[in-house]
């Protein structure tokens, strides 16, 4: 594995890491890669437009727009902020190898990071990049809910050495959601951290200046 930068767990405003998962001809496939939001200018665009070559498939931006935008926007406004429109990208770190594929977001699995880089941007406060993070927000109040290809993200996760911590929805309930082997695997990352509500994990983990 390769030299981690000293560097690594320094927060940026607006940016945090996730794991898309790929799935090839006879299994799955995880590729790091980083949501960026900013904030956008145009007051007569949607308030969440999506921009780069990763695409999003309409009932995706639907649920981000019924569910996790109002979550950001009930933070924004307690906190006497006003409410914003904002730019999405996503961008494939991970996936030199995968240039030539295109990728399309289908499912909820980006939620939580994009919910960080929402809040993130909205009040100008920095995630860390040693963290990444996945799960479906299923509720305004912010419930996670399972995703699938778990096993494929830690193993993404355990291979990107500058990744020391990985956040995913409790999966007590169904574990039938992650390979037998994947709760026994070693994996080099620092922590598995289970969350099951993401507004308490925002505020307690990601958003602070250390781990």
């Amino acid at each position: 594995m390769g030299k981690v930068p000293e560097n690594i767990g320094r927060p940026v405003v607006g940016r945090a890491k996730t794991i898309i998962v790929l799935d090839t001809a006879d299994s799955q496939i995880g590729v790091v890669s980083e949501i960026f939001v900013r904030t956008s200018s145009d007051e007569n665009a949607d308030r969440l437009v999506y921009r780069g070559p990763v695409k999003f498939k309409d009932s995706s931006k639907k649920h981000l727009k019924s569910v996790v935008l109002p979550i950001v926007d009930r933070i924004t406004s307690n906190l006497g902020n006003p409410l914003k429109n904002y730019e999405i990208s996503i961008k494939n770190i991970g996936a030199t190898a995968l240039a030539g594929i295109g990728i399309e977001i289908s499912g909820f699995s980006a939620d939580m990071p994009i919910l960080l880089s929402l809040i993130s941007t909205s009040l100008q406060v920095g995630i860390r990049q040693d963290v990444v993070c996945t799960g479906h927000v299923a509720s305004i109040d912010g419930d996670l809910a399972p995703v699938r290809g778990i096993s494929a993200k830690l193993d993404a996760a355990h291979s990107t050495p500058e990744i020391l911590a990985f956040v995913l929805p409790d999966m007590e309930k169904d574990r039938s959601l992650v390979s037998s082997d994947c709760f026994q695997k070693k994996y080099t990352i620092r922590s598995k951290i289970f969350a099951k509500n993401c507004l308490l994990m925002l505020l307690f983990l990601l958003l602070q200046q250390q781990l």
